[in-house]
């Protein structure tokens, strides 16, 4: 059955049995894969009912609900059961959708400070509909919309609609270098790239003749092993130094490194809730951040981990 096809909504079961009297009532049920009885997907809420035997034969009918939900093929099972003698007989069958969803960024690239337009094309999704989306590979700060939010769907022809999302990628002066955005519905997705436009800092001069100086940047830090126990150090600064790179620039860091999660460390005082963040270089160009290690009683690899600090866009890291 087809819960997006209104011909195709309905299946009729049909019962036939041996040495039934006429009159004689069955109890019937339906379940999915997973033993539950999901009122919600079929007509009036209907997951059970009886059928009247006559001649040895009885007929009733499940109708599909069309809910809207990109759920897939779903998996029933219908019984029919008699109680009384304790016997059961069932019947597997499958509701299936036809919904198809398209996503297109337009353009595919551009840079800080630009506008993407994402145009969502649907198949046998209601008119009105409000599609759940997910951004990926930017963060909050990139961008003017929500990372998760809905796209509503006009109807534009018969079982056709579309939904649009205009982006504004925003100039936020943050070293982040290139990245893709990446715009999800349902698993059908598009991405644009995103130019950063911060990579080429203004230098520190040049006078009469014009032209800047190359920005350079130089990580180092003070401990090259921490302790998680009562060992020392139990921490490690990590210092940033630049040239011809202005006073509050907002630089990006990534911490990376196999098996590094947010519960390994703490930065500056603070517990993490990512594997990012940022830091303002002062007026000698210079910034730091401090990593404490986190005893978390677990014993991890060999014992030691590999914890690797970058300063996104540069190349530089410190591990």
């Amino acid at each position: 059955m087809h819960e997006t096809d209104p011909a195709e909504r309905g299946v009729t079961v049909e019962v036939t049995t041996e040495g039934y009297s006429d009159g004689a009532i069955l109890d019937w049920y339906v379940y999915d894969e997973f033993g539950d009885r999901p009122g919600e997907d079929f007509e009036g809420g209907e997951t059970r009912g009886t059928v009247t035997i006559n001649n040895n034969q009885g007929s009733f009918t499940i109708i599909a609900v069309e809910d809207f939900d990109a759920e897939g093929t779903e998996v029933y099972t219908v019984a029919v059961s008699d109680i009384v003698d304790q016997v059961t007989k069932e019947l597997q069958f499958n509701i299936a959708e036809e919904r198809q969803y398209t996503v297109t960024i337009t353009p595919n690239a551009l840079s800080e400070g630009g506008t993407a337009v994402v145009e969502v094309n649907t198949v046998n999704v209601k008119d009105g509909t409000n599609v759940p989306y997910t951004i990926t590979g930017v963060n909050n700060l990139d961008i003017d919309v929500p990372l998760t939010g809905t796209v509503t769907i006009n109807q534009i022809a018969p079982a056709l609609g579309v939904g649009f999302v205009t982006i504004e990628i925003s100039e936020d002066g943050i070293l982040d270098g290139q990245e893709t955005l990446t715009f999800d519905v349902f698993g059908n997705s598009d991405s644009v790239t995103i130019t950063d436009t911060s990579t080429a800092l203004p230098g520190g001069g040049g006078g009469g003749g014009g032209g800047g100086s190359t920005a350079t940047y130089t990580i180092n830090a003070d401990q090259d092993i921490i302790y998680e126990n009562l060992f020392t150090p139990r921490e490690s600064t990590i210092t940033i130094t630049t040239t011809n790179v202005p006073e509050n620039t907002v630089l990006s860091w990534t911490i990376g490194g196999t098996g590094i999660t947010t519960g390994d460390y703490v930065v500056d005082g603070e517990i993490p809730t990512t594997l990012t963040g940022t830091v303002t270089l002062d007026s000698l160009g210079s910034a730091s951040v401090t990593l404490s290690a986190v005893n978390d009683l677990v014993l991890e690899g060999q014992g030691y981990e590999d914890l690797t600090f970058t300063l996104d866009g540069t190349g530089q890291y410190a591990s």
